[in-house]
């Protein structure tokens, strides 16, 4: 018992980071099974993109599930609708 409080207290920092690794290794791998499964079930305009973003997502791992999260599946922040009309008017900037 004495050695493995010893050990314990030896290890204690790597412990820590031991487990923020392991949460950060399923949080990731969550993420990209949802970009995964999303990008398999959206319908896209164009015919190839279905394909084209499954294997982006897939090879490129986590950094292709986050380049898909903010290129796809995000809708943007703000709306351009009322620039663009206006522009096509020629009353915009």
């Amino acid at each position: 018992m004495e050695n493995f409080k010893d050990l314990l207290d030896l290890l204690g920092p790597f412990i820590w980071i031991i487990v923020i690794y392991y949460l950060l290794l399923i949080t990731f791998s969550i993420f990209w099974l949802m970009m995964l499964l999303d990008a398999a079930k959206r319908k896209y305009p164009k015919q190839g993109d279905k394909t084209r973003w499954l294997f982006i997502i897939f090879l490129l791992g986590i950094f292709g599930a986050i380049w898909y999260y903010f290129s796809v599946k995000r809708k943007p922040l703000v709306d351009n609708s009322y620039n663009k009309n206006n522009i096509q008017n020629g009353t915009g900037l």
